[in-house]
Formats: C-alpha cells, sequence, structure tokens
C-alpha cells in the first residue's frame, strides 16, 4: 500500500504544479489588466484636460502666459494649433492601444502572449511620452523664440540690434527647452514609471512561470 500511495503521490505533483502555474498567471492577468485600465483612465482625464485647455487658448486667442495672439505672429499661432492637435492625435491614438490591450489581456490564456502584450505596450508608452515631448517643444520654439526677442526689443527700443534680439530669442528657446524637458520628466517619471514599474514586475513573474 505504501509503494500504491508513493506513486499516487508523484503522479499527482505535475498537475498541482499545473494548478499553481495556472492561478499565479491569472492573477498576474488581472493585475497587468488593472494596471493598463489605470493607464487608460488617467490618459483620458489627460486627453480631456488637453482639449479643453486647447478649446478655451483658440477661442480667447491666447498662450499659455495669457498674451493674444496678434496676425503678426502666424507662425507661433499656426505650430500653437499643429502641437496641441498633434498631442490630441497621439493620446487618442494611446487610448484606443491602451483599451485594446486591456481586452485583449482578458481574454489571453498564454503566458507567451501575455508577455508579448506587456512588453508590447511598455514600448508603446515610451513612445507615446517620446511624441508629447516633441510635440511641446515644437509648440514652444517659434513661441519663446519671438517672446525672447520682443523683451529684448521692448527693453532696448527702437535702437535695437536683430542680431541680438535673435540672440536673446535663442537663449528664451534654450531656457524654455530644459524647463520642458525638466517638468515631462518629472511629471512622466513619476507618475508614468509607477505604471510601467508594475507592468515589469508582473512580466519579471510571468518570465519567472516560464521558465
Amino acid at each position: 500500500m505504501e509503494l500504491d500511495d508513493l506513486k499516487s503521490a508523484w503522479k499527482s505533483i505535475p498537475d498541482e504544479k499545473k494548478y499553481d502555474r495556472d492561478t499565479i498567471f491569472n492573477m498576474l492577468k488581472k493585475k497587468s489588466s488593472s494596471t493598463i485600465q489605470w493607464f487608460f483612465k488617467f490618459t483620458l482625464v489627460e486627453f480631456i484636460l488637453v482639449i479643453l485647455f486647447t478649446v478655451i487658448s483658440i477661442f480667447k486667442g491666447k498662450l499659455i502666459n495669457g498674451e493674444e495672439l496678434s496676425l503678426e505672429n502666424t507662425l507661433v499661432y499656426r505650430n500653437y494649433i499643429i502641437g496641441s492637435v498633434s498631442t490630441i492625435i497621439f493620446t487618442f491614438f494611446f487610448l484606443i492601444y491602451s483599451y485594446n490591450t486591456y481586452k485583449k489581456i482578458n481574454v489571453n490564456d498564454s503566458v507567451k502572449n501575455l508577455m508579448d502584450h506587456i512588453i508590447r505596450y511598455r514600448k508603446m508608452v515610451n513612445i507615446f511620452i517620446f511624441l508629447i515631448v516633441i510635440a511641446l517643444i515644437s509648440v514652444s520654439i517659434p513661441y519663446y523664440f519671438e517672446l525672447g526677442k520682443n523683451i529684448y526689443i521692448d527693453k532696448i527700443g527702437n535702437s535695437f540690434n536683430i542680431d541680438k534680439a535673435n540672440t536673446v530669442g535663442y537663449i528664451a528657446v534654450t531656457i524654455a527647452i530644459i524647463f520642458i524637458l525638466l517638468i515631462t520628466s518629472i511629471y512622466y517619471g513619476i507618475i508614468y514609471w509607477l505604471f510601467l514599474r508594475k507592468l515589469s514586475k508582473n512580466l519579471n513573474e510571468l518570465k519567472d512561470i516560464k521558465s
């Protein structure tokens, strides 16, 4: 009887391991799905705020600091519109991708497929952040260039030097870009990093299951 009991116990080990793996996999699938769902909700709020800010700015004819946009600053105005619309488009497509990934993970029944979804989603998040930062910089360059020039011209008066005015404009652009990179690094580095950290942790645990 002891030999039979040992055989029965030995045969049951693979099933128990399989059950444990499936349980862990389902838990990780649920955690990953929940993380991406929160990603979606957070980005949706950003999307709505960007649209509201853009619409209000266009209708009021103002930029971030409240200065009126004149017809003479058509390049600034055009870049502002292009940058804002680009940001909305990038965010919209990221929302669609996040939602589709969330739906796919919910019906996923493979460790490999779930890992692939997480890896692709992390890459897409990085691309999304990169495109948003580029859009912000593209909006800021002509605006702060003109702002720097105007500050110099207003201070010097009619005796201003165009080369020096341009130099001040370039300095203003440089400061603006550094400021944008600093703020976006803090913002995305803290908030989005928390989400990506959770996905990375899930991915590492999935690798342990697969091995």
